[in-house]
């Protein structure tokens, strides 16, 4: 999965940096199906990426887990496999005012825990846990100064 993801990260880099110029902030967001603590996501660090949960203005302090595993007979695995990776210009420029993970909540309001079986997991809207990121638009629109984008 490393040199798959890593070409992929590559390319889209390339892309973003030769249509906006490279001072253009952007992020790589999404499920990447792999442990975002674990090895793989070194490919997107070594790649001039950051994690946006550590280098927002206001760095996310929850645990970090997106998605719960319940395989039959083992145990329950727990981890961050959602993430949004932002370049070297978003982390710079500090455009990223808050990042985090948004936990499901009771009728009354109050954080549901992370579920530790697989019932518990089928009663959340989605078997993962949706990320969230606050952008200072007004940082990134100051800027742009490379061409429009076009086809």
């Amino acid at each position: 999965i490393n040199l798959f993801l890593n070409q992929i990260v590559i390319s889209i880099k390339e892309l973003m940096n030769k249509t906006y110029g490279k001072d253009i902030p952007f992020s790589l967001s999404g499920d990447f199906n792999t442990d975002l603590g674990g090895a793989e996501s070194s490919t997107l660090k070594n790649s001039g990426f950051y994690d946006s949960f550590d280098f927002a203005k206001t760095p996310y302090k929850g645990l970090r887990v997106t998605h719960t595993f319940h395989p039959r007979g083992g145990a329950t695995e727990a981890r961050q496999i959602d993430g949004q990776f932002i370049n070297e210009s978003a982390k710079e420029n500090s455009v990223i005012e808050s990042a985090g993970i948004y936990r499901y909540k009771n009728v009354d309001g109050s954080e549901l825990p992370i579920p530790k079986t697989f019932d518990e997991r089928k009663e959340n809207p989605s078997d993962h846990f949706p990320i969230w990121m606050v952008l200072d638009f007004k940082k990134v629109l100051d800027l742009h100064k490379g061409p429009t984008p076009h086809n």
